[in-house]
């Protein structure tokens, strides 16, 4: 699994009381994973934010 966002990791390795939903999130996630399973990807590199940004097709393309 990968997410850019530090609320994820910290909330998947955290043993403070969460918020209800937060909580049963959470335990959805490692129901199916585990916190190994879960890497970082900076937002910059991230594809899936590409769509709030507003960009045009050819903008998504990589060079080689």
């Amino acid at each position: 699994m990968w997410s850019d966002s530090p609320t994820v990791f910290h909330c998947l390795h955290s043993i403070d009381k969460k918020l209800l939903f937060v909580a049963n999130r959470v335990d959805d996630f490692l129901e199916l994973t585990t916190v190994d399973e879960w890497n970082n990807v900076p937002t910059a590199d991230n594809p899936e934010d590409a769509a709030t940004h507003c960009l045009l097709p050819k903008a998504l393309l990589y060079s080689s």
